[in-house]
């Protein structure tokens, strides 16, 4: 992207510059096989997915998890 580009980019307003992602994202989307993702990534989502079925407990209801955010405010 050139930089004029962007400088156009920016004149939009916010809710323009939304919908430019949502479509970029869009767009992403369609090329799924295309992303490539690093075997370390995987390897820890793996491990982080074992620790959650391994010990279910230690998860947050979603209600626990707007409290928590709420308390942190």
């Amino acid at each position: 992207m050139k930089i004029k580009e962007l400088s156009d980019i920016m004149k939009l307003s916010v809710y323009e510059r939304l919908l430019l992602v949502e479509d970029l994202w869009d767009s992403i989307c369609e090329q799924e096989s295309e992303i490539e993702v690093k075997q370390e990534h995987i390897k820890e989502i793996e491990k982080r997915l074992n620790r959650a079925l391994l010990k279910p407990e230690g998860l947050l209801t979603m209600d626990e998890l707007k409290q928590r955010l709420e308390s942190k405010k």
